[in-house]
């Protein structure tokens, strides 16, 4: 495979946050970064062996799909790269990552994630879950920011760390109102 060839020694020696999308916009390869980034995040599920050859578009949100349907699809078109910055925080640490998508000629296309800060989250209480959940349990999630509708307050969508790995609440995704304007929804 073209694609694959390409592949260089220093994009696995780097820090960032490497994968090669093949014109199917199936995932070709990942460099050791992503796996490392996956076991740190218990994402073992994500690390390169179990996601090479699955769909990029398949494990974006719903609510983000087309968003990056289209970032996907100009950069194959137009062969310009295409730059955005998306935030990947956790319960303890916030950051916020780059995202580059270069063409690569075949209608491949290599994304670069590179690291843009990384702070250490001080512990927060939660607050009661009955602000953000519903009466079936369900909370709902940014799937860019990451924040919560709370239930309490008309438009407010609320930073809370806790619940992002509690397992007494489900979540279902969507946007909130800055990052729906954003990603082109409003």
């Amino acid at each position: 495979m073209a694609l694959l060839s390409g592949w260089k020694q220093e994009y696995d020696n780097n820090d960032s946050l490497i994968y090669l999308l093949n014109a199917e916009l199936r995932i070709a390869r990942c460099n050791p970064a992503w796996d490392r980034f996956a076991i740190a995040n218990d994402g073992g599920q994500a690390v390169s062996s179990k996601v090479v050859g699955a769909k990029v578009l398949d494990v974006v949100p719903l609510a983000l799909k087309s968003f990056y349907r289209t970032a996907y699809g100009n950069v194959q078109r137009f062969r310009r790269d295409w730059w955005h910055v998306f935030e990947c925080s956790s319960p303890t640490v916030s950051r916020a990552f780059q995202m580059r998508i270069l063409s690569c000629g075949d209608g491949g296309l290599l994304t670069i994630n590179t690291l843009l800060r990384e702070v250490p989250l001080e512990p927060e209480p939660c607050g009661n879950v009955e602000d953000y959940a519903a009466t079936d349990g369900i909370v709902t999630m940014c799937s860019h920011c990451r924040r919560v509708r709370n239930l309490r307050q008309s438009a407010a969508w609320d930073w809370v760390p806790e619940l992002l790995t509690r397992e007494r609440v489900l979540v279902t995704f969507g946007l909130c109102d800055f990052c729906a304007a954003y990603h082109g929804h409003r």
